[in-house]
């Protein structure tokens, strides 16, 4: 006779009828496959019936709630630093496509409207001073460290995300 392991489980639970605590312990005894099955589940009852329950902490949910709220604070101060670094590049690029504007404009039509020209020959000549020769290695200078700051900020985060959900 076959016999499930839900059956043998509920054997060794205790809950069946006499009839079927009769018929489970005969095919014990006659078959060595049903016994050995048998014998592991009684050993695996064994053992979790040894295991101790483990407990929450008391102010569990709200350790789990404050985590979550540091990291939804942390996602709010990196967004506001990649919008201000990112704001800062746009004007960056800003300054750039004025720059070449001013050149392509300066070069290409000389009989322009000569309010134009001047205002785009200052613009012109703001952005070249600003990315002149001298200049440029401040630029890139800054440029860098706040690429260095960016990425220890991100850094710092990713390490702070780790801790915050393997604890």
């Amino acid at each position: 006779m076959n016999i499930s392991d839900e059956l043998l489980n509920d054997f060794i639970d205790g809950k069946l009828e006499t009839d079927e605590v009769k018929f489970v312990k005969e095919s014990i005894e006659k078959s060595p496959e049903v016994k050995s099955r048998y014998m592991a589940l009684v050993s695996s009852d064994d053992m979790l019936r040894k295991l101790e329950s483990e407990t929450v902490s008391l102010n569990f949910t709200q350790t789990v709630l404050q985590k979550i709220q540091r990291r939804k604070a942390l996602a709010k101060q990196q967004k506001r630093f990649l919008f201000v670094v990112l704001s800062f590049l746009g004007f960056i690029v800003l300054g750039i496509v004025g720059f070449i504007f001013y050149q392509v404009i300066s070069l290409s039509a000389p009989e322009s409207n000569q309010v134009v020209t001047d205002y785009s020959k200052d613009v012109g000549n703001y952005f070249s001073n600003l990315f002149g020769k001298k200049n440029i290695s401040v630029f890139g200078s800054v440029l860098s460290f706040i690429m260095l700051v960016s990425a220890y900020f991100f850094y710092e985060f990713q390490k702070k995300s780790k801790n915050n959900f393997t604890h």
